[in-house]
């Protein structure tokens, strides 16, 4: 499946990494699939007609005193990120997906809006940058799936198939993105070299749109306790504490449907 999109000719990397956050710059040429979002607040909710047409991400996520914060980035995020460009500099991915001091929060410094020098929160998806709030009505597109992520992808088939040397150009094109240009992989990696390699390449490109439950649980990190021990880790993941090897990859299914279906069982552990 990876190897006809990316022959097919019909998706490229935009040269902004921000063009794929933007109002301005939906359904580009890097975007195979979005979820349509209009900032239209009609006033109504869920299934009424009326019904808001917008995204409420960035309202639930947002910092504190512009949203509710309700999912966090974690400042791990910050030294993950730190590869260097080919001029020397920080990877330009960091600020536009994570917030931090001494960024501006919507205008206002850390000090002004009473926040804590050391909080982190999700940038990508704010719109900060054509206004000092946010709202439940954003009409930036969620891009679901990106052309960056196709070729992520294929190099770790690549690389699961034996192959890391075939991998290396194919991350290097998602380095290589015009506002990016982190400097290229060089040299030889083994098959273990590589892996790693790509999980760092996966948190710098998509941190914050929804692939990091699936790529932890495709890697086999959820289900190692060694692993997970490191998500868990104060310095990384602490709200990761409350996950249980055999129970907690799967939600509980509610009282009501297994009275409505006695042939429903319970997932482990609930």
């Amino acid at each position: 499946m990876f190897t006809s999109i990316i022959s097919s000719g019909k998706y490229a990397l935009v040269s902004s990494y921000l063009d794929n956050f933007t109002i301005a710059n939906e359904n580009n040429s890097e975007s195979l699939f979005e979820v349509q979002f209009a900032s239209v607040n009609q006033g109504g909710g869920q299934d009424v007609a009326g019904a808001s047409e917008g995204f409420e991400r960035p309202q639930f996520f947002g910092p504190p005193g512009i949203g509710w914060t309700d999912g966090r980035a974690r400042p791990w995020l910050l030294d993950e990120m730190s590869d260097k460009t080919v001029a020397g500099e920080v990877d330009p991915r960091r600020d536009i997906t994570v917030f931090h001091y001494p960024m501006l929060l919507f205008g206002q410094s850390y000090q002004d809006r009473g926040v804590p020098l050391t909080d982190t929160f999700w940038h990508k998806y704010e719109d900060d940058r054509t206004q000092n709030f946010e709202n439940y009505f954003s009409g930036i597109n969620f891009r679901v799936i990106r052309y960056a992520d196709v070729l992520l992808m294929q190099a770790e088939a690549q690389n699961e198939l034996g192959n890391p040397a075939a991998a290396i150009p194919l991350i290097n094109q998602v380095r290589a993105r015009p506002s990016v240009n982190i400097t290229p992989l060089t040299g030889s990696f083994t098959q273990a070299q590589m892996r790693t390699q790509i999980m760092h390449e996966r948190v710098c490109e998509l941190a914050g749109e929804g692939t990091r439950w699936l790529d932890l649980n495709r890697w086999g990190l959820l289900s190692n306790q060694a692993s997970l021990d490191v998500l868990k880790a104060s310095n990384h993941d602490p709200d990761f504490i409350n996950f249980v090897i055999g129970k907690s990859e799967l939600l509980p299914i509610t009282r009501t449907d297994l009275t409505a279906d006695p042939n429903l069982k319970q997932n482990p552990g609930y």
